[in-house]
């Protein structure tokens, strides 16, 4: 069994922020991969469920946080709630809580379902779409991360339903746009062993994403997270989730 990590009351002065992102991302086992490349032509507007079905390499995961980069153009995605974020090339998007959106360029007639256009892919369990109204062309790379044991960790219940980074800002780091990068020229190359490469770079790019949101300073109004007072109970969490996956392994 693993053990039990030390009680956070030992050490009261220790910053919580960093300390205990790295505890809980030691504490969970992480899954992930590319599964989608598609090109958009405008007029166009996509939406993607909150569940998938068989065809996909989604459909048998617990949970599962999505990745969209943009690899060229731009588009606009619209959350459950209504939110809009514009994307452009080199931006991501992360959604820690899968749930049903939509992105689109341009004024089109009708939303497509993505599993409607959906096809399989040059690379095993990835796939493709090509749609559009021949206009001004956006390609999008997806992928996933996959952990149930996320859902113990307050970092993770705290996240906003999409974190965004633009490439633009020249804010985003050296680490975030060189991951992207490398991961967008696997899926272009699409050559034997390029999933399980894609797989250590999707959780790359997830652990720098969510170490870039919690450094940043909080308004007052945000939601409390790691670096307020909920040291204790993360503690007590990531010990509960230790524990478990040492039962789990024996």
């Amino acid at each position: 069994m693993i053990q039990t990590p030390p009680s956070f009351a030992d050490t009261p002065d220790r910053p919580a922020g960093v300390d205990l992102l790295s505890e809980m991302l030691r504490a969970v086992r992480l899954t992930g991969s590319v599964f989608f490349n598609g090109s958009f032509t405008a007029p166009f507007r996509i939406l993607s469920p909150k569940r998938f079905d068989e065809r996909t390499p989604l459909a048998r995961l617990q949970h599962i946080s999505i990745f969209h980069l943009v690899a060229q153009g731009r588009c606009t995605f619209q959350t459950a709630t209504g939110k809009r974020h514009d994307v452009g090339t080199g931006d991501l998007l992360l959604m820690p809580f899968t749930d049903a959106h939509t992105f689109g360029n341009g004024d089109a007639a009708e939303t497509v379902s993505a599993l409607d256009i959906v096809r399989p892919g040059p690379i095993e369990g990835m796939l493709t779409m090509n749609h559009g109204g021949g206009g001004e062309e956006t390609r999008i790379v997806c992928g996933y991360l996959e952990s149930s044991e996320f859902l113990f960790a307050p970092v993770f219940r705290t996240l906003p339903e999409a974190l965004v980074e633009h490439t633009g800002d020249g804010k985003i780091g050296e680490l975030l746009a060189s991951t992207v990068g490398e991961i967008l020229a696997l899926v272009a190359s699409a050559t034997p062993g390029s999933q399980m490469m894609l797989g250590r770079l999707m959780e790359i790019l997830f652990i720098e994403v969510l170490r870039r949101h919690i450094a940043r300073p909080r308004r007052h109004h945000d939601a409390p997270g790691l670096r307020d007072g909920e040291g204790v109970i993360a503690r007590k969490r990531l010990d509960a989730t230790a524990e478990f996956r040492g039962a789990d392994d024996e």
